[in-house]
């Protein structure tokens, strides 16, 4: 690994850094900053203190000029998931760099930026804990009593008292399935830290007054909720795409899709709980330092929490709406919980003392191996770096030609394979040919990228399936309200009322099948009124009556007519 650079796109924020970092703080690095990424200066601030990083402006020309003056092979380190199109496409374009300089690229190697149990990362090529290599060679620029700091932000530790706080981590991800999107689940954590704050202020009140609450320097009873019970510490880590900090960022990104919902629990769970800082990205010191972890259940949070669960309680939220699969190897070391309740009572008995943690450390470790600090080496000699560059030339004669024409035919190139490797008529995917590459998305592609940032956490929740976005989106921005065209209403004897089918059917009697990518269909909805309110809104809305005349096949009225 000594004899290699590595390359990094740059596309997106803090999230991305660690899995790449044992890599890029030890050898030369030179990474390229994709201009649509508006935490792009967020991201340059952070790298700027490492001596071994060099940064560009992202394009397939600063990227093969600086190829060029290589002396040692690039091993090029992607971040984005392979589970979306973005990462799919990003690898083809820099596989078919690597047919062009293959003297010059040894390798093309997604890195990932998540672990096992994030709906992100079902592809996963490689099971190496890169993102616990800083953390256990101490080479994180904060610790676990950094950590425990944060936690004593508002509620402080009670000095002479026989039992620490109960630190509790919460670290929400985000979309259908998250915390974020259970308002009463966000509302128990709210109303349990301001009965800990109340505590608090009395604690303090006492001590003020030169004397502790009796029950402070004894044991607290099993649900005890005043001054003198165990504290809780609450603490939030947000992944860096939920912070306060970045939402601007966040809602400028065209990669990635938060909700209103979350943003707005985020907003409400920050006006209460302290927030841990942004460039601290990485949640393992925080792990440390908490007695309990509270997250969802598709992300990769819980399972990292293993690695510290012979000391630590997780309690993993789970949508009962839309369960996970089963994975009861996986599970069985965690406290699930579907609602507040259910999660009011698991932090309760945690301070209690009834609910030990489940040691699933050997499980993590079955799954990645153990920490030894020398992941990097483990992913070279798996990736074969130390192989020799292949003998002769690239594909490309540059020694004969001049940069700006090896820059024109690379672009070249990798424009046409790109088009060959994704030959569709998806919109999704055939913008991703554009961001890769990092140039202008045509209008319509924009629309519908945006479309689908704006709308995911609503087109998930309500289970519309992916393959018929694009379709709600174009009649959605057409106003096409064509579910008469394909539904009527009919009397059904046996129910005894109206029921709604399909219209007419194909050579098998079916005309409507939920696998078209076109069976969606709009209802315009044109009035609402009270009964008994209907005839009034008539006589006063003119536009109303019009359109009800033409819906109904009415003549115009002598009035209207004139």
């Amino acid at each position: 690994m000594d004899d290699v650079v590595f390359y990094l796109p740059v596309h997106s924020n803090l999230s991305q850094v660690e899995n790449t970092a044992p890599f890029v703080c030890r050898r030369p690095s030179k990474l390229f900053f994709y201009r649509f990424n508006p935490y792009a200066a967020k991201m340059r601030e952070v790298y700027q203190a490492w001596p071994t990083v060099s940064m560009f402006d992202f394009s397939l020309e600063n990227i093969v000029q600086e190829m060029m003056k290589e002396e040692k092979p690039v091993v090029i380190l992607l971040t984005a998931s392979t589970s979306y199109p973005f990462g799919r496409v990003q690898k083809q374009m820099f596989e078919a760099l690597q047919q062009l300089f293959p003297a010059k690229i040894l390798d093309v190697f997604s890195v990932g930026h998540c672990m096992y149990g994030c709906t992100s990362c079902g592809h996963r090529e490689h099971q190496i804990p890169l993102f616990f290599s800083r953390h256990h060679n101490k080479l994180l620029p904060y610790t676990a009593a950094d950590a425990k700091r944060c936690f004593e932000a508002v509620v402080p530790s009670v000095p002479g008292a026989p039992v620490a706080p109960l630190r509790v981590l919460l670290s929400p991800s985000f979309g259908v399935n998250s915390i974020l999107c259970a308002p009463a689940v966000v509302q128990k954590l709210i109303q349990m830290q301001c009965e800990q704050v109340s505590a608090a202020r009395e604690r303090a009140q006492h001590t003020a007054n030169g004397a502790m609450p009796s029950s402070a320097t004894s044991a607290p009873s099993a649900g005890a909720c005043g001054s003198g019970a165990r504290p809780i510490q609450f603490l939030l880590k947000l992944h860096p795409s939920l912070h306060p900090a970045s939402a601007q960022q966040e809602r400028e990104h065209p990669l990635i899709n938060v909700g209103d919902m979350e943003r707005s629990q985020v907003l409400l769970l920050a006006q209460h709980i302290p927030v841990a800082s942004e460039v601290m990205n990485n949640i393992l010191p925080f792990m440390e330092a908490a007695d309990m972890v509270i997250c969802d259940l598709d992300s990769s949070v819980p399972f990292e929490s293993l690695f510290f669960s012979d000391r630590v309680v997780i309690g993993a939220h789970l949508n009962a709406a839309h369960p996970p699969p089963e994975d009861v190897a996986y599970h069985r070391h965690l406290e699930l919980f579907s609602s507040a309740d259910a999660l009011g009572h698991l932090i309760a008995r945690c301070r209690d003392g009834e609910c030990a943690p489940k040691d699933g450390r050997h499980f993590f470790i079955e799954k990645y191996s153990e920490v030894d600090g020398h992941e990097p080496d483990r992913v070279a000699a798996l990736r074969e770096w130390d192989r020799a560059a292949p003998e002769g030339i690239d594909a490309l004669c540059v020694e004969a030609m001049v940069p700006r024409d090896v820059v024109e035919v690379a672009e070249k190139f990798v424009e046409k394979a790109l088009d060959k490797a994704t030959d569709t008529n998806h919109l999704e995917v055939e913008g991703m040919k554009y961001l890769v590459r990092d140039v202008p998305l045509p209008d319509r592609i924009k629309k519908y990228i945006e479309f689908v940032s704006t709308h995911l956490s609503q087109l998930q929740m309500h289970d519309v399936p992916p393959h018929l976005w694009q379709e709600l989106e174009r009649k959605l921005r057409t106003e096409c309200f064509d579910a008469g065209e394909a539904f009527e209403f009919g009397i059904t004897r046996a129910i005894g009322g109206l029921t709604l089918h399909a219209k007419g059917g194909g050579p098998d009697g079916v005309s409507v099948r939920a696998t078209d990518e076109s069976a969606i269909f709009l209802v315009d909805h044109a009035w609402t009124f009270k009964f008994g309110e209907g005839k009034e809104q008539l006589c006063k809305d003119a536009h109303l009556r019009e359109r009800f005349r033409r819906l109904f096949g009415l003549a115009p009225s002598p009035a209207t007519a004139a």
